[in-house]
């Protein structure tokens, strides 16, 4: 069972959007914008995860070294606050 896909998007929706629907058509706006954010946040997730299991591997010769795992979290904490910038 997916647990994302079990996720209620109107919930998610009333979290996400910061205005009500003025009858000009601006939800469709705010919803578009609370998918495409919901997007994001979900290939952060997904990227968090593929890093786990890559940390995770059987072989410790497989396994991602942790400079390369530093990288990565780095990215990802950046691509957060970009995001969060972009909000206010």
């Amino acid at each position: 069972m997916n647990v994302f896909w079990g996720t209620d998007f109107e919930a998610m929706d009333k979290c996400f959007d910061s205005r009500e629907d003025d009858g000009s058509g601006g939800q469709w706006f705010v919803e578009h914008r609370s998918w495409k954010r919901y997007q994001f946040l979900e290939s952060i997730v997904l990227s968090i995860m593929e890093l786990g299991l890559e940390c995770t591997l059987e072989s410790p010769e497989e396994r991602v070294v942790i400079k390369e795992v530093v990288n990565k979290l780095n990215k990802i904490k950046l691509a957060l606050l970009h995001d969060m910038c972009l909000m206010l």
